[in-house]
């Protein structure tokens, strides 16, 4: 990787996503479009029960709307 625009384009974007909050990967950062408050952020792998509950907070907010 010896042209200067893709190093500083990776540099610009590690730096945006440490400004997000990400600090390892797998990462995720889950909100609803639209929205600026997220509704939850973490790293690394993941038991199935804590999507699951991500989800049900999702489905919840999203027919509230409704």
């Amino acid at each position: 990787m010896k042209d200067s625009s893709v190093i500083s384009r990776v540099q610009e974007e590690a730096m945006g996503a440490r400004s997000e909050g990400v600090s390892g990967v797998p990462f995720f950062n889950i909100h609803l479009e639209g929205e600026d408050q997220k509704i939850a952020s973490f790293s690394g792998a993941q038991p199935p029960e804590t999507f699951k509950t991500i989800f049900q907070r999702l489905l919840t907010r999203l027919t509230s709307r409704v």
